[in-house]
């Protein structure tokens, strides 16, 4: 399967949105992602196939700290690396940025996410008790830190 992986854009909202509603018990709104095209930490990004989205991801930096904010993916375009050429689009951020680490949370559940992440590098530094709800369910934090020279 052949995407890009862009800086999102207003064009980008509304489909982004429907896919918040899709992978997300607490999605995110319209007007929630319009703001993070003005807002200076943040760093959001679409993944475009065949002028559709197929998913998306967003992070913000503050000084040297990074934090993940969502990485999504259509169903029907799941299990083909989308979700991890979104995940190294923020480390390459990230670095770029000269951040010591990204942080992100996701669903001990989500196993498949779990895995991929240690693959590139995360490790499991802590635990938000009751962070998820709908189901509820506490949240992994993962970080990656970045050698510093």
């Amino acid at each position: 399967m052949e995407f890009d992986i862009i800086k999102m854009s207003e064009t980008h909202i509304s489909e982004i949105a429907e896919l918040e509603k899709i992978c997300f018990s607490k999605p995110w709104s319209e007007n929630t992602l319009r703001y993070q095209l003005t807002d200076d930490c943040a760093n959001f990004f679409a993944a475009v196939s065949n002028n559709k989205i197929i998913g998306y991801c967003g992070c913000h930096i503050a000084a040297d700290e990074c934090y993940t904010d969502n990485i999504a993916v259509f169903p029907d375009y799941r299990k083909n690396g989308l979700g991890k050429a979104l995940t190294i689009k923020l480390i390459e951020t990230a670095e770029e940025k000269n951040c010591a680490f990204i942080s992100l949370e996701v669903r001990p559940s989500n196993t498949a996410a779990v895995h991929m992440y240690k693959k590139l590098g995360f490790e499991i530094v802590g635990k938000r008790r009751n962070f998820y709800s709908s189901p509820a369910e506490d949240a992994l934090i993962m970080t990656l830190y970045f050698k510093k020279d």
